[in-house]
């Protein structure tokens, strides 16, 4: 008989990414990750109806990590600069790093998430729209940037273009902020 464990979801989540981490996503089995945690497999299907459920859930409470440090970061350079940094690069280059780790933590489960058709996923990847987490990394770091200047772009529309880029480029090996540093700028100006 499987044993009643007290804080289920957190135990199975903590086996899910050590599983994950030493095997890959590919290999990730719920029957591994139950066994991991001291769960029958059927028991852990009653949390989770899929392992991508489960990832899933990981990569949002990366998400929130992430969020929570951009905003400690964003809380600090304000205090430095009295209500908005002197030099936003560091905010954006420390938010540009952090996406990198983000999205190389997860690059093969969305490489085998999008090989995977639509009728594959489960409900709740199949409602995910990154658009939304997008545009909060935009807000937040909107409050934190000088106002744009005479000519420029407003700074809704650059910071979205600026946080595209960052998506983009920060999944891909050999582009570091340095890179994307004058579009920046241009972008800011």
């Amino acid at each position: 008989m499987p044993r009643a464990i007290a804080h289920a979801k957190t135990e199975i989540l903590a086996a899910a990414r050590k599983v994950m981490a030493e095997r890959g996503y590919a290999k990730l089995a719920m029957r591994e990750v139950a066994a991991a945690c001291g769960l029958a497999t059927g028991t852990l299907y009653n949390y989770y109806k899929a392992k991508d459920a489960i990832v899933f859930e990981l990569m949002l409470a990366d998400w929130a990590a992430f969020l929570a440090a951009l905003d400690v970061r964003i809380a600090a350079a304000r205090a430095e600069g009295g209500g908005r940094p002197a030099d936003p690069k560091p905010l954006l280059r420390f938010a540009f790093e952090e996406l990198r780790v983000y999205f190389g933590t997860y690059k093969d489960v969305w490489t085998q998430m999008a090989a995977t058709p639509y009728e594959g996923r489960s409900d709740v990847v199949r409602a995910y729209e990154p658009g939304p987490f997008v545009r909060d990394v935009a807000a937040r770091l909107g409050g934190a940037l000088p106002p744009p200047g005479p000519g420029s772009l407003d700074r809704a529309t650059a910071l979205d273009v600026i946080v595209h880029l960052f998506s983009t480029y920060a999944s891909l090996p050999g582009y570091g902020f340095e890179f994307l540093e004058p579009a920046v700028e241009r972008l800011l100006a």
